[in-house]
């Protein structure tokens, strides 16, 4: 599912013009973004939790032309689901 689908889903189901939904997402997901930078956990209840992980530089090494490179320290967002969420069945169990 693509942003844009994701806007016209909930902007259908919520009966809330896309214009204002979008809005709406772009605002949460630079709010989740900013918490993250900050090092706080963002935890969304009977949902789960995001929070940043901290990936240290390190060296990478071709193996097809044994040149080494640094890759540079980057944070990445872990999600964590809530126990409710992976109680629910799948597509396939159904």
């Amino acid at each position: 599912m693509t942003h844009k689908e994701f806007i016209s889903q909930m902007s259908k189901d919520l009966g809330i013009p896309q214009t204002d939904m979008e809005g709406m997402v772009n605002t949460l997901v630079a709010t989740m973004s900013q918490n993250l930078e900050e090092g706080s956990v963002v935890r969304i209840p009977e949902f789960g939790k995001f929070e940043a992980s901290k990936q240290y530089e390190r060296v990478i090494v071709n193996p097809e032309t044994g040149v080494k490179k640094l890759v540079p320290p980057r944070l990445s967002v872990v999600f964590t689901p809530a126990f409710a969420v992976c109680e629910q069945p799948s597509k396939e169990e159904l």
